[in-house]
């Protein structure tokens, strides 16, 4: 079955995958670039931070001199003025996040393709920005609706639909066609990805059973309260420096086995 291509980079066939054939390819991948893979995503985190402040920081500023300047204004309106400006300050935020993020999808499948991709990458994403917004907004509403619906539909939902992020990136695809395309290449490949959902849900659960286990025991002996910060920055850690990395990569090797490339 052929898929229709949204950009320059000529036509596709899907194709059937395998699980060990995804791994071994992500795993080879994350090991012999592994300073490059983090490297993205820590500097991705980096400026995700710096936005974020320098928004609040604006927003202070902002609030600071609406506050001035409406001191004779009802307290109420000052309060909902107060509100709408936290909502907005946080939807920015997100819409930063997603920005940067997008450029780490840029460059994990730039990566996975034998390509020799640049930090630059990370500030590639605006092209894709609004088209991302609605096709993940579109995406969460169905996974919910599915989930209410006995959690099977969600769960079908969630791997029909899951590449997503990459076809946009790959094909440049208008409109919500990066959701529609995606039910293409996921067609006879469901099974394979929910094994490998399950297999990464698994790895996931490691650090979460670990830190819990942890923390029983020293609840029970009683252990020193720092002990228990540690334990929570290196779970942190494990999570967001190699946990996500490598799931990421996952999905991006996952898109181009699925794709031929």
């Amino acid at each position: 079955m052929k898929a229709s291509s949204g950009s320059s980079r000529g036509g596709w066939e899907p194709r059937e995958i395998e699980v060990g054939a995804v791994f071994s390819r992500a795993w080879e991948l994350y090991t012999s670039n592994l300073g490059r893979v983090l490297g993205v995503h820590i500097l991705a985190y980096i400026l995700t931070v710096v936005a974020s402040v320098a928004v609040f920081v604006l927003f202070f500023v902002i609030a600071l001199a609406g506050a001035a300047l409406l001191r004779q204004v009802d307290p109420g309106i000052l309060i909902a003025l107060a509100v709408a400006g936290y909502i907005i300050v946080i939807l920015i935020n997100s819409l930063c996040q997603l920005y940067f993020f997008l450029g780490v999808f840029s460059y994990i499948l730039k990566l996975v393709r034998g390509e020799d991709p640049s930090f630059n990458e990370l500030f590639s994403g605006w092209p894709y920005l609004g088209r991302m917004l609605i096709c993940s907004l579109l995406f969460f509403v169905m996974y919910a609706v599915g989930l209410v619906f006995l959690i099977v539909p969600g769960i079908i939902i969630m791997l029909m639909f899951s590449p997503y992020p990459y076809l946009l990136i790959d094909r440049n695809l208008p409109g919500i066609e990066a959701l529609t395309e995606s039910r293409q290449i996921t067609r006879g490949n469901l099974k394979v990805l929910f094994l490998i959902s399950l297999v990464m849900g698994g790895i996931t659960l490691v650090p979460y059973f670990t830190i819990l286990f942890l923390n029983g025991g020293m609840n029970q002996g009683g252990g020193p309260p720092v002990l228990g910060a540690v334990l929570m920055l290196g779970f942190m850690f494990v999570l967001y420096i190699f946990l996500i990395p490598f799931s990421i990569l996952v999905g991006g090797t996952s898109y181009a086995e699925m794709t031929n490339q």
